[in-house]
């Protein structure tokens, strides 16, 4: 089973997550599927050609999703209607991330044979290039748009979208290299999974600001592998990791927010 590139609804009461078709006994490629989290109906909306990830769209009840045959395709979807409708086809392939505010443009990344950072637009196809990372680090954009993340096995460090110094944020433990590293959506805060002073594998934020990370809780797997999303509201978090037996495992992670010091 393929990291199931899990997202949240605008609402925060949904999340949208692809599944490996081999693991749905279907063939073709993967299949995009909409769960309800408080009632916990799952549909199908997509069955893709080849693999495939997902984002919600900002203003509109829709989603933009890739599908990677022997070329990359944008789509989007409408979630009334189920409406397809195809927005262009990439020179390479990328991965999504999530759309600009207006949903105007995407926000992908390419790690062969290095990593790009891009923007897409997608009336016209333009790509931008935001930055260039080496193969050994990772690099996300925040929601808000205002920052770029970089990270190793080594630290966690933030730069400006529109061009900066980077600055550290974070020192990661010795040999802790995990996807599991995302913003909140209001670009202020930056979780990341790393091991306590015990050696335990925790999660811990620290302010895109800069200062001393703060540790949350316990974090629900040992796997540093997989990604992690925060709802728009900022009340739960979705981790998947992979296990090497059953593979990828979706968690679900509340009230890990520190309360609000007294006054």
């Amino acid at each position: 089973m393929a990291n199931p590139m899990q997202g949240w609804s605008g609402d925060s009461n949904q999340i949208m997550y692809v599944a490996g078709n081999r693991d749905l006994g279907q063939s073709g490629g993967e299949v995009v599927h909409l769960r309800d989290l408080s009632t916990g109906e799952d549909r199908e909306i997509y069955h893709a050609r080849g693999a495939t990830e997902c984002t919600w769209a900002v203003q509109q009840p829709k989603v933009f999703c890739s599908d990677r045959g022997e070329t990359m395709d944008v789509l989007s979807i409408a979630l009334d209607s189920g409406e397809i409708a195809r927005l262009g086809t990439l020179k390479a392939p990328a991965i999504i991330l999530y759309p600009s505010r207006d949903d105007r443009a995407l926000y992908m990344f390419r790690t062969d044979p290095a990593g790009e950072m891009l923007r897409w637009e997608i009336a016209t196809g333009r790509e931008t290039t935001l930055d260039r990372f080496p193969s050994a680090a990772v690099e996300l954009v925040s929601q808000d748009e205002r920052w770029l993340v970089r990270w190793t096995n080594q630290n966690i460090a933030i730069r400006p979208t529109a061009g900066g110094d980077w600055k550290p944020l974070v020192s990661l433990s010795k040999d802790v290299f995990t996807g599991h590293v995302n913003f909140t959506a209001d670009g202020n805060w930056l979780l990341y999974h790393d091991l306590d002073s015990t050696g335990k594998h925790s999660l811990f934020r620290v302010a895109t600001a800069g200062g001393q990370p703060e540790l949350l809780g316990d974090f629900p797997t040992n796997s540093l592998s997989g990604s992690l999303e925060i709802s728009p509201d900022g009340s739960k978090v979705i981790v998947s990791a992979a296990e090497s037996e059953t593979g990828y495992e979706l968690w679900s992670l509340e009230n890990f927010v520190p309360p609000a010091p007294k006054p």
